[in-house]
């Protein structure tokens, strides 16, 4: 039998964040919650199948006032994006600037953190039936390390010499 992604994906993130006694783990219905400060608001990110059912969506990521410039926001992020490339599912994410703390069309915080973690730009997320949702600040992980969108440079042909190294077709 085959796991589905989500599954496969919060299998990683249990073994991943295991030994992180300050985190509260939480798996809900529609998805898995990472929490530091579990009493109050705290900081947290909810990470949630996507629409197409291929991948995960960081669907939610706030960091508590008390708890910003200390790296939680970044660590649960990150604990996100290796458990996605464990599980080999693309991440998708895209950036809000819900508490304005970034002036106007810069990319927000979240967008800034996640490109930092090796997420790259996408025109949008994924809805039902194959469709994409176009957004501004969206980003990827993919399930592997390298991109497939870099273009090759040709090396130039030279045919007028026969002593210089010819590129094969």
């Amino acid at each position: 039998m085959t796991t589905l992604p989500f599954e496969r994906f919060v299998n990683h993130l249990a073994e991943i964040t295991q030994n992180n006694k300050n985190l509260k783990f939480h798996v809900g219905t529609n998805g898995v919650t990472l929490r530091y400060r579990p009493g109050s608001n705290g900081t947290y990110v909810n990470y949630t199948p996507s629409n197409n059912g291929k991948g995960i969506e960081l669907s939610y990521g706030y960091t508590h006032v008390e708890d910003r410039g200390k790296g939680l926001g970044t660590r649960l992020r990150n604990y996100g994006v290796r458990a996605a490339r464990a599980a080999g599912v693309p991440l998708w994410q895209y950036g809000i600037n819900l508490n304005y703390l970034v002036p106007r069309n810069q990319p927000p915080i979240s967008t800034r953190i996640m490109r930092k973690l090796g997420a790259e730009w996408t025109r949008g997320v994924p809805k039902a039936r194959g469709k994409i949702a176009k957004k501004k600040w969206a980003s990827i992980v993919r399930a592997h390390k390298y991109s497939l969108r870099k273009s090759v440079k040709k090396s130039p042909r030279k045919n007028n010499s026969k002593n210089e190294l010819r590129s094969p077709r």
